[in-house]
């Protein structure tokens, strides 16, 4: 086979599997979302709202991100839920993967349990068939978990049951009457932890004394460093996506009906792109008149990438409203500001956020480089 040929080709199946999670998939969004039960989705659902009620089945993958979340439903695949208070009461056949503020735990996990929050609260349903990994100012685990489980937090009770090694770090640690672990407890403190009567601990017990506070305040720093970060992204991309758009307002707006008119197409353009410019920038910098070239090239490459995140937050922001409104809207600055946000959000969540993310910048790379190169065509 041709080699052009061939390299296309692998190129094109790499952009399927990308896109596929994107765009075989049903979205939902609004004020208020009810996805309720009896209702199936045989592909994946993406869902978004402030209040948002999901009691029906999901085949493929779920990610939802709203204010108050409420899962009492069935997902076959993985979950990604992100949100101010979150009740994750319902089935997740895969990975569940969760960050919020309030989190209620009390379903089967098919896979692994990653959370994130502030408070966090495991009840016996929880059942966890691999390991589990926790971190938050307030933990309270009495499910249950095949594999291991660790624990980062402020104040840890654990009255559930382990079936490997249990690792705490905590400012205070309780081990509740009713807890079972199967393998060694290794925990860092300030304090010796706190272990009833009546609980059964199989393995080794092993304690490292922390200095009060260090464990907490370095916990502090990695969050506040971390949501200080997303921030700081976040205002970038707002600045840059309504400087577009107020600046530009006729491009901006035709280049995100491109990108979702051309989908497919415009994120083929960005994966050839992203290869194909530093290979080319590196060939061009071995000769002496090259060199110029490819530094200009690679800095263009860079600031592209830059625009590229605030125009992939508008052409979210844009599908959104086509989804909930089920027609075109003109593109305006709420649909800027939102739909940017909307994407560092998603760009938050572990693992399934960062595809989805990942899509979308590839999307708007390739149409934003597309989109030049015709703008410059037509100047010739």
């Amino acid at each position: 086979m041709n080699k052009k040929i061939f390299g296309g080709v692998a190129i094109f199946a790499i952009a399927m599997l990308l896109a596929g999670p994107v765009l075989a998939a049903e979205f939902k969004g609004g004020e208020s979302v009810s996805f309720r039960q009896g209702e199936t989705v045989a592909d994946n659902l993406y869902a978004a709202g402030g209040n948002l009620t999901a009691e029906g089945s999901v085949e493929g993958d779920f990610l939802a991100v709203g204010g108050t979340i409420l899962f009492t439903g069935r997902v076959t695949n993985d979950a990604a839920i992100a949100g101010g208070t979150l009740s994750l009461l319902g089935e997740v056949g895969g990975d569940l993967r969760a960050a919020g503020g309030n989190i209620s735990l009390g379903g089967p996990v098919g896979g692994e349990l990653i959370v994130a929050g502030g408070q966090i609260s495991a009840s016996s349903r929880c059942l966890v068939e691999k390991s589990a990994t926790f971190a938050g100012g307030t933990v309270s685990f009495d499910g249950e978990t095949k594999g291991k489980l660790e624990i980062r937090g402020g104040e840890v009770v654990v009255n559930g049951k382990v079936g490997g090694e249990l690792f705490v770090q905590a400012d205070k640690l309780t081990i509740g009457k009713d807890a079972v672990i199967s393998g060694n407890l290794n925990y860092e403190s300030p304090d010796e932890a706190l272990i009833e009567q009546g609980s059964q601990i199989s393995g080794e017990i092993n304690f490292k004394k922390t200095e009060r506070g260090g464990g907490s305040e370095g916990r502090d720093f990695a969050w506040g460093a971390m949501v200080g970060g997303w921030f700081v992204r976040l205002l970038i991309m707002l600045v840059l996506g309504l400087l577009l758009f107020f600046v530009f307002k006729r491009g901006t707006a035709e280049l995100v009906k491109r990108n979702l008119a051309e989908f497919g197409w415009q994120l083929l353009r960005g994966l050839v792109i992203m290869i194909v410019v530093p290979i080319a920038s590196v060939i061009a910098a071995v000769t002496i008149i090259g060199l110029p070239i490819a530094g200009v090239f690679m800095l263009l490459y860079a600031m592209f990438w830059i625009l590229a995140g605030a125009i992939a937050g508008m052409t979210v922001g844009s599908l959104a409203c086509k989804m909930i409104w089920k027609k075109e809207i003109e593109l305006d600055w709420k649909i800027v500001a939102g739909g940017i946000t909307a994407y560092c959000l998603i760009t938050a969540i572990p693992y399934l956020g960062w595809i989805f993310a990942a899509v979308f910048c590839l999307t708007a790379f390739g149409g934003w480089w597309n989109f030049l190169y015709e703008r410059a065509m037509k100047e010739r």
